[in-house]
């Protein structure tokens, strides 16, 4: 008898094992993103008291980061809670303190944790990079580029702009052609002068996010303000509006003008 081989059989059962192996990478993976987004979010948790004073504390010890309570505003009391771009995406962050105007139209989120990343994190990144590629057969002879904390404004408004609009999905793949997006038609950007009499700042940045559904059924209108400094930490803002409150959006924004400020001789650990 024959022993013929049948390259369709051969084929699948090719697939079936390669889909495997595939997805055993991918438990591997997402096992470790558990395990250290839970790990770090249990540590952050617990950085500071959950009050206004905890928080300006931490910011200011951490990352030289002088906050005040605005005028004429009042603290929700709501800290490190998670606000979605949209829900079926992974674009979003830790907010709080939630501060609201005390006329009802304007709410403030601020950053829980302002982004900053120090050298060994820029490594470990680097580490994580080369272990996906380790797992996906990809080159490992090609290092990965290290990072810089000035790349992070403009690459986080990007994302959450072209998730706004629908560019990604859920694992931050692109669902639509977006190459034609222009940055600056997006985007205003404040600097030099008023940026440094407002924040004490390099850069402020403003753009409108598209919202699903209204921040609370009332809140319709949402503005990303980012205040970036060189090799600082950024701060990243959201601020919500009724369309009566969105009409005197600059007036919100002002009342925020040195109430948030870096800290001029302020120095991050080299590690």
């Amino acid at each position: 008898m024959k022993n013929e081989s049948n390259p369709k059989k051969q084929s699948g059962a090719s697939r079936t094992i390669s889909n495997q192996c595939n997805m055993q990478r991918y438990k591997i993976v997402l096992s470790f993103i558990i395990i250290f987004h839970g790990n770090l979010f249990a540590q952050k948790n617990s950085m500071y008291d959950k009050n206004f004073e905890g928080y300006t504390n931490y910011v200011s010890n951490e990352f030289g980061i002088t906050c005040y309570m605005p005028q004429k505003f009042s603290d929700l009391n709501k800290y490190i809670e998670l606000w979605m771009i949209r829900k079926d995406s992974h674009a979003g962050a830790f907010y709080g303190p939630i501060l609201q105007a005390n006329d009802n139209k304007c709410i403030i989120m601020y950053p829980s944790f302002p982004f900053y990343n120090s050298k060994n994190d820029f490594q470990i990144g680097k580490k994580t990079v080369m272990i996906n590629k380790l797992l996906n057969n990809d080159n490992l002879n090609e290092e990965p580029k290290s990072g810089t904390n000035n790349l992070y404004p403009r690459s986080q408004i990007i994302f959450e702009l072209k998730t706004a609009i629908g560019g990604f999905d859920y694992f931050g793949n692109p669902l639509s052609d977006t190459a034609s997006f222009e940055f600056n038609d997006f985007v205003t950007i404040i600097s030099g002068k008023m940026a440094q009499e407002m924040f004490n700042a390099d850069s402020i940045y403003f753009y409108n996010i598209p919202l699903e559904t209204a921040y609370q059924k009332r809140f319709s209108y949402c503005t990303g303000m980012v205040l970036s400094k060189q090799e600082r930490a950024t701060m990243l803002f959201k601020l919500f509006f009724t369309s009566k409150g969105k009409k005197n959006e600059e007036k919100y924004i002002n009342m925020l003008s040195k109430q948030i400020l870096y800290e001029e001789n302020f120095r991050h650990e080299t590690e």
